[in-house]
């Protein structure tokens, strides 16, 4: 899946949470601003904006058979009634859990919403549904550090 991951001109819109539900409490355990920034600086000594960090994955191919209405084709994404929903695993030393990062209206967006935690919670070897390039992931992170700035 090659789509360029930066056609979300608004970050806001992508990472709004639905007003209903909010971010699971494990996700607010970790300081994503922190680690944004330090991806930031550890990817700005790169050379080479065009060389591709991340490469994406394709989501495994489902059983044989009818296909789930809230099946998504992305990695983290599945289908809640008239919004499709973005999960991301956390694991600890004892258990894995499923984590709700957001509801979002499209599935591109809940799956762009997807790559941007598991880049923060991973760094670049992040289980991805789009590549990255060295500027598509620094304008990524950017945009993600203004929108948490101007949140508080």
């Amino acid at each position: 899946m090659s789509k360029d991951p930066s056609s979300i001109k608004d970050i806001d819109s992508m990472l709004a949470l639905n007003k209903n539900k909010r971010r699971h409490r494990l996700l607010d355990d970790h300081d994503f601003s922190q680690k944004a920034a330090e991806l930031i600086r550890r990817i700005e000594k790169m050379n080479n904006p065009d060389k591709f960090l991340i490469k994406g994955k394709k989501k495994a191919a489902s059983k044989p058979g009818p296909v789930s209405r809230t099946r998504s084709a992305y990695i983290g994404v599945t289908r809640s009634s008239d919004y499709w929903q973005a999960l991301i695993t956390l694991k600890n030393r004892r258990s894995k859990r499923k984590t709700y990062i957001g509801s979002y209206k499209s599935e591109l967006s809940a799956a762009k919403a997807f790559d941007l935690y598991s880049i923060l919670l991973h760094s670049l070897s992040a289980k991805t549904n789009f590549s990255y390039s060295v500027s598509s992931l620094l304008q990524l992170l950017r945009d993600f550090r203004r929108s948490q700035s101007a949140s508080i």
